[in-house]
């Protein structure tokens, strides 16, 4: 027996679709990607739209990585970051900071 909710409210649609067995697809948002590099601020002018923050994060940790394996050669120490915002501000940051030295013997 399909029950039908009328209100319509976002609640409501969430147990229609429990109740229709359909997946309802948020709609994307547009989050944006500064980049700390250092001491320099590279702002993302453009950002990437996603479907929603679990994504964003998961954006900022790949690109992340793919800097850190790149800007960290032959640098003794160094530190990025990933500052991630959407049209409210920021909300996550992701970093990563990178020492060399030797060891004491």
């Amino acid at each position: 027996m399909q029950q039908h909710l009328k209100c319509g409210s976002k609640i409501d649609l969430e147990l229609q679709d429990l109740f229709d067995g359909t997946i309802r697809e948020s709609p994307m948002k547009r989050y944006y990607f500064d980049v700390r590099d250092g001491s320099q601020f590279i702002p993302d002018d453009e950002g990437a739209e996603l479907p929603n923050i679990e994504s964003a994060r998961e954006e900022a940790t790949t690109a992340l990585s793919e800097m850190a394996r790149e800007w960290v050669r032959g640098r003794p120490q160094h530190r990025i970051a990933v500052e991630v915002r959407d049209d409210h501000g920021p909300f996550l940051e992701a970093s990563f900071s990178f020492v060399m030295k030797p060891c004491a013997t």
